[in-house]
């Protein structure tokens, strides 16, 4: 039999690959041999963090600490597994859990171990509502680490919280000359103009980044769809929309493609999407699918000049039958949808 390192190895690899089943297998029985060693407990607490057993998890990391296997992860690990544990039952020892990070802090060695370590104890404050804590640990996060862009944006979560859009704003400028070119910091820039709503001016700035529109050109388009959409500006809007349904395949920006074919009066236009839709969407039956059924119904009607043939009329009436039942089933108040549906069958 190989050496406890080598099986540990074998198993961490089978971790990383997904395969925890195996992985456990292999672990449990080094644990089984020797109850001191904390890093196949530390690894067995793993696979129960991916897995949601969280109560499990903090056993074995547990174990593993009392066994010596004191690493950062041991308690990072452990306050994750601990908060999702108080998230579910609605409350928690959350004094606790801060103490947890607090050990991970001590304990991690490295940069890179002291900054993931921070940045998520930044994080339990932000989500706990601690926000002068998390604030001061994000600004100490930008003096210990001041060539990373981590702890700038950190304080860019608190401040959005607190919805102190200005002090965003001047700090973005203050540091623009160092981080202007990071893809986080570009995507910080736009999110603070679209929390304020200032539309226009996210896509101008927008437009002066050419890494966001290599990266996220979808982004963009669906925030050039609202925008136009807004200004009554069809044209533009339409445009937007057309690059996002015919170049990547956008599914709302398909649906809308319909419904303005539709509304020009293009029947087979519509038609021809709506079914190509039902086509994509028959596999998950989700509310896409019965929205574009329903409205089918109504592109067969106006398609045949209101005057539907008993072959029409009849596909027209299983979708109505299949659309309602679908939507009743989903808990929808279906009356307007049966007022609707009687006026054309």
């Amino acid at each position: 039999m190989s050496e406890p390192k080598e099986r540990i190895e074998q198993a961490e690899l089978m971790i990383r690959q997904g395969d925890y089943h195996a992985a456990a297998v292999i672990l449990g029985e080094i644990v089984r041999e020797d109850k001191t060693d904390g890093r196949a407990a530390f690894d067995l607490g793993n696979i129960a963090l991916f897995t949601g057993e969280n109560e499990t998890a903090c056993k074995y990391y547990e174990e593993a600490e009392a066994a010596g296997y004191s690493i950062y992860a041991v308690y990072l690990n452990m306050a994750a597994a601990r908060s999702r544990m108080s998230e579910a039952e609605g409350a928690g020892n959350w004094k606790r859990i801060e103490r947890l990070y607090m050990q991970a802090a001590r304990a991690a060695k490295e940069p890179g171990e002291q900054m993931l370590t921070s940045s998520a104890q930044t994080l339990f404050y932000l989500r706990r509502g601690m926000m002068l804590k998390a604030e001061r640990e994000a600004h100490r996060l930008t003096e210990r680490f001041p060539e990373q862009y981590q702890g700038h944006h950190l304080l860019f979560l608190v401040m959005a919280e607190k919805e102190r859009y200005e002090d965003i704003e001047n700090h973005l400028k203050e540091i623009s000359e160092q981080f202007r070119d990071e893809l986080q910091y570009q995507l910080d820039s736009l999110a603070v103009l679209e929390m304020q709503e200032k539309n226009e001016e996210y896509l101008r700035e927008a437009e002066k980044m050419p890494l966001i529109l290599k990266t996220f050109p979808e982004m963009i388009l669906r925030k050039k769809v609202e925008t136009y959409g807004k200004q009554n500006d069809r044209k533009a809007a339409c445009k937007a929309i057309d690059e996002l349904a015919d170049t990547y395949g956008d599914p709302d920006a398909v649906f809308a493609k319909m419904l303005l074919s539709l509304a020009d009066g293009d029947y087979i236009s519509a038609g021809t999407i709506a079914n190509f839709i039902m086509e994509q969407e028959q596999k998950k039956a989700n509310l896409r699918f019965y929205l574009t059924m329903y409205m089918q119904i109504f592109i067969l009607y106006m398609g045949f000049d209101r005057k539907p043939d008993e072959k029409v009329k009849s596909l027209m009436e299983e979708y109505a039958r299949m659309c309602l039942d679908w939507f009743e089933n989903a808990g929808f108040d279906t009356a307007n949808l049966k007022a609707e549906i009687k006026r054309v069958l």
